[in-house]
């Protein structure tokens, strides 16, 4: 600290010799300070630091990463077929599209299981390492950690739909832009609890920004998952040439 505010009275000295930097610098020292806008959301979040700090931001930020990294994946898995044109030699197969679809959402359940498995583990690995000691409510943020993983991961599958009616790789990849758009408009217009794919970010930040979301607006969200998976494998079963 006493480097920063060392390093902050030569900047001062210095600005009045190169003109526009004095208030970039201070902008620079507010930030190491732990000033401004920025600083006090990433504060509101991380609350005092260790283990609960440490957890809460990583839930915050795998419930909106979650659904991009998810969605390539399930949108690459299911758009792949047409465009690289294997989906013609498909229909030559002895196994029915319908269980090809459903083993590639099985496959996929098995690899957002087992990346949710080794995200919490690193979590937990990271935190010992940096020596935090855990309290009476780490061991509820790491399940709300493995679960909101999980529910941004299963939405996913949505992407998997859209790239399987559109025919298309990049129409699923597309599709996760418009539903981060449409999720943050929700949340600042207030509805972001009913809509589907932003309540798993509003429930991981429940605890420590106030803002819930109810029961009624999960069990949507589980609704959401397993009508987007009933749809993909209906898709499938129904696709022609």
């Amino acid at each position: 600290m006493a480097q920063v505010l060392l390093r902050a009275r030569s900047d001062h000295r210095d600005g009045a010799a190169r003109p526009g930097c004095s208030r970039h610098r201070s902008r620079l020292s507010a930030a190491a300070a732990g000033e401004g806008p920025a600083a006090a959301k990433a504060a509101s979040f991380a609350g005092d630091g260790g283990w609960d700090g440490l957890l809460s931001v990583t839930t915050a930020v795998s419930s909106a990463a979650g659904l991009l990294a998810f969605g390539v994946v399930y949108a690459w898995s299911f758009g792949r077929e047409f465009s690289q044109g294997t989906i013609t030699g498909l229909f030559a197969l002895p196994t029915t599209r319908t269980m090809i679809a459903g083993a590639k959402l099985i496959v996929l359940c098995l690899w957002l299981i087992a990346a949710t498995a080794i995200l919490t583990g690193v979590t937990a690995l990271l935190g010992r390492v940096l020596g935090y000691v855990p309290t009476a409510g780490s061991f509820a943020l790491v399940a709300k950690l493995a679960a909101t993983t999980l529910l941004t991961g299963a939405l996913a599958v949505v992407c998997g739909l859209i790239a399987s009616i559109c025919r298309s790789m990049l129409a699923g990849m597309g599709s996760e832009i418009v539903i981060l758009v449409l999720a943050q408009v929700s949340v600042l217009v207030g509805v972001g609890g009913w809509f589907p794919f932003a309540a798993p970010g509003l429930w991981a930040a429940s605890n420590f920004v106030g803002s819930g979301v109810l029961g009624i607006q999960l069990a949507v969200l589980l609704a959401t998952t397993v009508l987007a998976v009933w749809g993909t494998v209906l898709f499938w079963w129904r696709l022609r040439l």
